[in-house]
């Protein structure tokens, strides 16, 4: 029987990084292990299922809004205008990501400015605003 061959290749951005080996059948001596690895598998699926919901949206505003609204979730930071990208784009990364062109997220950009959707930050940081309370 031929034993099949991979290389594995770990990336850290921490200082202090332990990297382990099991097989899926060493899962079942550790059951609370195993589930723990289980429910992040099942949360990565999920969050797959919704960037692909995301960037499937028919509208190119409604993937837009979709896809920066996922992104600040994933990545997103609390800031005084609400949650912002720690990060910038460009509107060319945005449209290459989002199957538009940097000339339709630059004018859809304006337009969700405008509605109060997003806000951009003198840094060029990307801010969904707090939801108002409704009383």
């Amino acid at each position: 029987m031929a034993e099949a061959y991979c290389d594995i290749e770990a990336y850290a951005h921490v200082e202090d990084t332990d990297v382990i080996w099991l097989y899926w059948n060493d899962l079942e001596n550790w059951p609370h292990f195993r589930q723990e690895i289980y429910e992040v598998l099942r949360y990565q699926h999920q969050r797959k299922l919704l960037w692909l919901s995301a960037l499937g949206q028919r509208k190119t505003i409604e993937r837009l809004m979709a896809f920066l609204t996922l992104l600040i979730e994933e990545y997103g930071e609390t800031c005084e205008e609400g949650y912002c990208l720690p990060y910038t784009l460009t509107h060319a990364q945005i449209g290459s990501t989002i199957g538009s062109t940097r000339v339709t997220v630059t004018r859809l950009m304006g337009k969700l400015r405008r509605q109060g959707a997003i806000i951009v930050r003198e840094d060029n940081l990307i801010c969904l605003p707090f939801k108002k309370e409704v009383e």
